[in-house]
């Protein structure tokens, strides 16, 4: 195992923390292990009666120590719940809500010699139900000799499954995946090991390894935010609620606060070392080494792989290398815009599609992420096509909250999505990446009236043909709508309306031209 290997399951480790197993001979091992009796042959018996022994060795093989995997996942500091399902119980709707609650299940293929039944269902209700795309383990721990044929079983139901590296033992559709493991192959002692070792493949990644510590340092101080938040302020929020203006607007501040205590507990946790120039060499040195691609440094291979950690280190300031030539020649062509523009520095590093990675996580610092069932409203940073344009709303917060029945001006700027000369802001729309330019000039500042359905609530999207649109206000019977994108994170969004409020409050100023030329900034 490589470095980065082990310090991904170390951070897996960290955050995990719920096993459930679901067997019906989860039973301890020590009833297993009561000596057959001999039969004594009877007289004239010329064929020994072994089905006994055949039955005995097959339960041995089904058989699973639950005592032992306990405290194997115990000393991981998991918790571990051990569940012997009834017979014609059926676990899907007994045990489904239990499931989706563990980040690990283990699950016997012959639940009552059903041939996979009882699994195939349980299976079908993780890629189904709505777990908040949780992602979980589902191993298929099994006395079957012939594992792959469990494999093909459950291929075969078209849930979506595809093999992990054409192995046909670890299966994965979107949030679920599932590792087919033999008893016999895979002692229940190395049981925990195993999974880890399987989870972790899903999860290693720099970016993955700073979220799950990130989220381990939340876990690790909710008791702290539950105390700060105690019922001794309730009055105190009520009041703050019946001052407010509307009254229901102080239920969205509230969250806010509540979101700034886990940006708290996240910045103020100590640091990250997942991220840090540690961890990267750690990740160089692993698999994805592999990928590289050095011809774009355009240098002596030799040196190329040295040239990528000075990179990694010091980033393109060259000013403590003034001495290195090769290196500062190597900094002057990463950072020029052609460089950037065409993603070589992510080619380099082994990206696959380099210019879509790039653009991926210049949408994940820009666009807020739409979780679970939420309603666009029209507000400062909401992105709309109109039919023909891409328009951003740059009308303050405080006017879009409380918008009247007969309706509001609201103010827009239009984006560029054709070949634009700068790229300010990237959004998927129909499942296509676009490049989109923000055009600061006032004289392309767009002006439509929107009403809210409810006096003093903001302006909410409605569902049509697919998409969540805006409806405009209309003096006439005719509805016209304007489509919602994307929404703009709230620091950004005010970013770019100060920048065009700063381009509207220019002043113009008859002065010698001989003076202007001398103070012209390039």
């Amino acid at each position: 195992m490589t470095d980065f290997a082990a310090l991904s399951k170390d951070v897996l480790a960290g955050f995990l923390q719920t096993v459930v197993v679901i067997d019906d001979q989860a039973y301890d091992v020590q009833n297993e292990k009561t000596a057959i009796p001999l039969k004594s042959p009877s007289r004239g018996q010329a064929k020994a009666d072994d089905s006994s022994e055949d039955a005995a060795r097959t339960q041995v093989a089904h058989s699973l120590d639950t005592s032992q995997l306990v405290s194997a996942f115990a000393c991981k500091g998991l918790v571990c719940a051990v569940i012997a399902p009834q017979k014609d119980e059926p676990v899907e709707q007994r045990l489904g809500s239990v499931v989706d609650r563990c980040d690990i299940v283990i699950i016997d293929w012959q639940m009552f010699n059903d041939d996979g039944k009882q699994t195939l269902s349980l299976i079908k209700h993780l890629c189904e139900g709505d777990c908040g795309n949780r992602l979980r383990l589902l191993c298929v721990y099994s006395g079957e000799p012939d594992l792959e044929k469990i494999s093909d079983q459950i291929t075969g139901k078209k849930f979506g499954f595809t093999c992990h590296d054409n192995n046909k033992l670890l299966l994965r559709k979107d949030h679920v995946i599932v590792t087919i493991l033999g008893k016999s192959v895979v002692p229940v002692e190395r049981l925990a090991d195993e999974l880890f070792n399987c989870f972790s493949i899903f999860t290693r990644g720099l970016l993955s390894n700073a979220v799950l510590a990130a989220l381990t340092g939340i876990r690790r101080n909710t008791h702290r935010i539950i105390q700060k938040f105690d019922s001794s302020l309730d009055q105190a929020y009520i009041s703050h609620r019946i001052l407010s203006v509307p009254v229901d607007n102080s239920e969205s501040e509230i969250l806010s606060v509540i979101c700034s205590e886990l940006e708290s507990a996240i910045h103020q946790s100590p640091k990250i070392p997942y991220i840090n120039s540690g961890a990267i060499q750690a990740w160089m040195k692993s698999d994805a080494r592999k990928n590289f691609n050095y011809d774009e440094l355009n240098v002596n291979p030799n040196f190329a792989p040295q040239a990528l950690e000075k990179l990694i280190e010091f980033g393109i300031n060259h000013s403590d290398h003034s001495h290195d030539n090769v290196y500062q020649s190597i900094c002057s062509k990463v950072r020029s815009k052609k460089f950037v523009k065409e993603s070589k520095m992510t080619l380099i590093l082994g990206g696959k599609k380099p210019k879509d990675e790039d653009r991926r996580f210049a949408i994940l610092s820009t666009l807020e992420t739409r979780y679970e069932d939420y309603v666009p409203k029209l507000t400062l940073g909401s992105i709309v096509h109109d039919g023909e344009r891409y328009l951003l709303c740059i009308l303050p917060r405080c006017d879009s909250a409380r918008v009247p029945t007969k309706g509001r001006n609201f103010l827009f700027i239009q984006l560029v999505d054709k070949s634009p000369p700068q790229i300010d802001i990237i959004v998927k729309d129909n499942n296509n990446l676009v490049d989109l330019g923000i055009s600061m000039h006032p004289y392309d500042t767009i002006i439509i009236r929107f009403a809210a359905s409810t006096a003093g609530q903001p302006v909410k999207a409605v569902e049509k043909d697919g998409s969540w649109v805006f409806k405009i206000k209309s003096e006439d019977d005719n509805v016209e709508t304007v489509r919602w994108v994307a929404d703009v994170k709230p620091q950004v969004a005010q970013a770019f309306a100060n920048e065009y409020a700063s381009k509207v409050s220019r002043v113009g100023v008859n002065k010698s031209q001989w003076l202007h030329q001398l103070a012209n900034k390039e």
